[in-house]
C-alpha cells in the first residue's frame, strides 16, 4: 500500500475571494488635467464678466455720441458710464459685426443692463431716424432752450421739459448736441444736465477745495455770463460783485430783470427797481436765489477765479466795451460819457 502524499496548495497563486486589486497609477487623474480644468473655469468666469453688463450699470443711461466719434470713443464712453465692462471687448464685437465705421451721432439710451453683444447691436447697422445738430448758446435760460428744442423735435413737449429744467436752471450745459429727430423733452433735459455734471466736475472739485459753495459759484457765473463778454472783463466783474457782497452793498445787476421781467437795462422802470421780486438785486442784498442763465465754462471759471481790484462799478457801452469806476461819481461820469445819461 502506497503512502499517500499530502496535497500541497501553493497559496501564492490563489487570491482571496473578497480582496480588491491594487489601484494602478494609470487610473489616477493627472494633476495637469485638474489644472487645465481650473484654468478653463477661471477663463470662462472672466469671459462672462467681460461680456455681461457691469454691476454698476444705472438704468436709463444716456450716451450722447458726437459727430466724428469713432468706435474707440464710443467704447471708452460706454465703459466709463458702466454700460459695458470692457471697451476692448466692445470694440472687438462691433468690428466683428461690421459696424466699426459710420456709426451715426445722436442719443443712445440704455434702459436696462444688457450683455455686450446686445449693446453692440445698438450701434451695428444703426437705425433710428435723422440726426439733428442743435446748439444751445451759452447764457440760454431753460425757457430759451425749450424754444429752440421745440422747433427741432416733433415729440418734444415744452411744458414737460420746463417742469424738469426749471428746477435745474443754471445746471444745464449750453453746447452743440446731436440728437435724433425723435428726441423727447426727457432726453434733452437728461442730456444737458448730464453734460453739465461731466464738463464741470473738475470745477466742482476746485470749488470744494476753495471752500466755495458750488451753487453760489453757478449763480454768480450766471450773472457774469450776462454782464461781461471777454474772459478778462468777466473776472473783473466777478471781483467787483464779490467785493460788493463783502461790503454789504446791493449788487445792482440789471440782467436779473431780463430773467424775471424780460426787460433790457434801458427798459427798466422805477417800479421795477422798487419791486419786491427776490431777484431784484437793487432791493435785496447778496446773490439772487438762483441762477438766471445756464452759464458756460468761461463764466464759471471767472466766478471761481475773480480778479481783485479797487473798482466797485462797471458799465458796458453801446459797443459792448466795459468801463470801470472806483466811486459812484466816476460811475455817473462814465454813464454820461458812454451812454449819454
Amino acid at each position: 500500500m502506497q503512502e499517500e502524499r499530502p496535497t500541497i496548495i501553493e497559496l501564492g497563486h490563489i487570491s482571496p475571494r473578497n480582496s480588491l486589486p491594487p489601484i494602478s497609477e494609470e487610473r489616477r487623474v493627472p494633476l495637469f488635467v485638474w489644472a487645465l480644468l481650473v484654468l478653463f473655469l477661471v477663463t470662462l468666469f472672466i469671459a462672462w464678466r467681460l461680456i455681461a453688463a457691469p454691476s454698476e450699470f444705472v438704468q436709463n443711461t444716456v450716451i450722447n455720441v458726437r459727430a466724428g466719434w469713432g468706435v474707440s470713443d464710443i467704447a471708452r464712453e460706454l465703459e466709463l458710464r458702466h454700460v459695458v465692462a470692457s471697451a476692448k471687448v466692445f470694440r472687438a464685437v462691433v468690428s466683428l459685426g461690421g459696424g466699426d465705421r459710420n456709426i451715426p451721432a445722436g442719443i443712445y439710451r440704455f434702459e436696462r443692463p444688457e450683455h455686450v453683444f446686445r449693446i453692440a447691436g445698438h450701434f451695428v447697422g444703426k437705425h433710428g431716424g435723422t440726426t439733428v445738430k442743435i446748439t444751445f448758446p451759452e447764457g440760454s435760460t431753460a425757457k430759451q432752450i425749450a424754444t429752440i428744442a421745440v422747433q427741432n423735435f416733433p415729440q418734444f413737449d415744452e411744458t414737460t421739459f420746463l417742469d424738469l429744467a426749471n428746477l435745474d436752471e443754471g445746471f444745464l450745459f449750453p453746447d452743440t448736441y446731436f440728437f435724433y429727430d425723435t428726441a423727447t423733452s426727457g432726453e434733452v433735459y437728461e442730456t444737458l444736465k448730464e453734460n453739465f455734471n461731466k464738463k464741470t466736475e473738475p470745477l466742482q472739485i476746485e470749488a470744494q477745495t476753495l471752500g466755495r459753495s458750488w451753487r453760489d459759484v453757478v449763480i454768480l457765473a450766471s450773472l457774469i455770463e450776462e454782464e461781461a463778454m471777454t474772459p478778462e472783463d468777466r473776472r473783473l466783474v466777478a471781483g467787483i460783485l464779490l467785493r460788493r457782497i463783502e461790503l454789504d452793498m446791493y449788487l445792482g445787476v440789471d440782467a436779473t430783470f431780463v430773467y424775471t421781467h424780460g426787460k433790457a437795462s434801458s427798459e427798466i422802470t422805477g417800479d421795477d427797481l422798487r419791486s419786491d421780486d427776490p431777484y431784484n438785486t437793487y432791493r435785496h442784498k447778496g446773490l439772487p436765489p438762483g441762477p438766471i442763465t445756464n452759464p458756460g465754462i468761461d463764466a464759471i471759471e471767472a466766478a471761481l477765479h475773480p480778479t481783485p481790484s479797487r473798482y466797485l462799478y462797471y458799465l458796458s457801452d453801446k459797443e459792448q466795451a466795459m468801463h470801470y469806476a472806483e466811486t459812484f461819481d466816476e460811475h455817473k461820469a462814465n454813464k454820461a460819457k458812454y451812454l449819454g445819461n
